[in-house]
This record gives C-alpha cells, structure tokens and sequence, in this order.
C-alpha cells in the first residue's frame, strides 16, 4: 500500500545545557521556533506530528504546525523521549549519560557495549523503526516524529553501519527521511540511502 513519507527530526535549537543539569526545562529559542516554522510551511500536508514529551520537543512540534496552517494532531510517545526508546532503566543508564555525555554513550551503543539500563542496539532501532511505520501518512503527505539528538544518533549509525559519532551527530531540525517504494522501506540520511524490508526492517540492508 502506498504511504506518504516520515521524517524523524531532532528539536528545534535550544540554549546550552548546564552542567550538572539534564536540560528538561530548555525551551527552544526564538530562533529555533522562527526555522520551525519555516520548516513546516515548506512541508506543506502535515496531518500528524509525534513527539517526545519533553517541552523543547512538543514546542517544535506546535511551531511545525503553525508553519503548516495549524491542521496536524500532535501526540506524544516516550518512546521519542523521556527516557526515549534506549532506555530501559532511568536509574542505571542516568548515571552512565553523566559520567560520558550522550555522545559518549552513544559511541558504546555503536561499538556493541552492554551500557547498563540501556536496551540492545537492534531492539531499539527495532522498535523505533516500528512507530516510525505506524506514523506513515496517506500518499502525498509527510508525517513527523520529533526526537532527540540521543534517539536519532543510534538508528542513524546502525542503519548505515557508521560507528564513528561524529559524522552523524544530528544538527538541530535535521531530519532521517523514511519513504516508501513499493513494499519496501528507503531511509534516507545525508545523501545516503538503504533500502528496509518492510516486514523485516533490519534484515533487509543493503
């Protein structure tokens, strides 16, 4: 079945976090909301739009509605954030994020670490690969799901077998593509591209 294409997009830009601070009460900048903004008037069709619950996230999610003339839903799923679809145990992955920093984390994530508290590389990128599926909009509109830095890197690394953080640090607002050929599924990030089987999302890599 046809089925229009879903973007997974970190926040818009928020100020620096504290130290010491895991930077829940950040809101976005006035910047950030203006890009939002943008960014859903050139998305034109929006009908739904997922978040994290964390307020930076939900704040993007209402700005990419205004952007697109204010029709979209906008619900929320933990599994975007807060803890995300990594974490299993807030109490034991919470310290590993302080003493390494999310890149840090996500760099043991990549390299097939057992990170404490933390789900398994496959199972995550299995399980938000399914809501991404389940968000999928009629043809001709784009359904978005926005996220974290932290939620995005793994998938993003896994999917393109890239162990090196760096290069594939998300920048604010920027976007995984999933489109859908046939029936099979095409993510898209950075000018790369891997084809998913649709019934098997994480056999079917090129």
């Amino acid at each position: 079945m046809s089925r229009g294409d879903v973007l997974l997009v970190r926040h818009a830009e928020r100020p620096p976090i504290p130290n010491g601070s895991w930077g829940r009460e950040l809101s976005i900048t006035d910047a950030g909301r203006e890009a939002s903004i943008e960014l859903g008037s050139r998305l034109g069709s929006i009908p739904r739009i997922v978040s994290s619950p964390v307020p930076r996230c939900v704040q993007t999610a209402e700005a990419l509605r205004q952007g697109a003339g204010g029709s979209a839903s906008i619900e929320q799923d933990r599994l975007l954030g807060d803890p995300g679809v990594w974490v299993m145990q807030p109490e034991l992955a919470g310290p590993q994020f302080q003493a390494g920093g999310a890149r840090g984390v996500v760099a043991r994530q990549l390299a097939g670490a057992v990170v404490p508290g933390m789900r398994p590389l496959t199972d995550g990128a299995s399980l938000l690969l399914d809501l991404l599926l389940r968000t999928a909009p009629p043809v001709g509109s784009v359904s978005v799901c926005v996220t974290h830095d932290a939620v995005m890197a793994p998938l993003i690394g896994h999917l393109f077998g890239q162990e090196r953080v760096g290069p594939i640090w998300p920048n604010f607002l920027e976007a995984l593509r999933l489109q859908f050929e046939d029936d099979e599924l095409v993510v898209q990030w950075r000018g790369r591209y891997r084809r998913v089987s649709d019934l098997d999302p994480l056999s079917g890599l090129d």
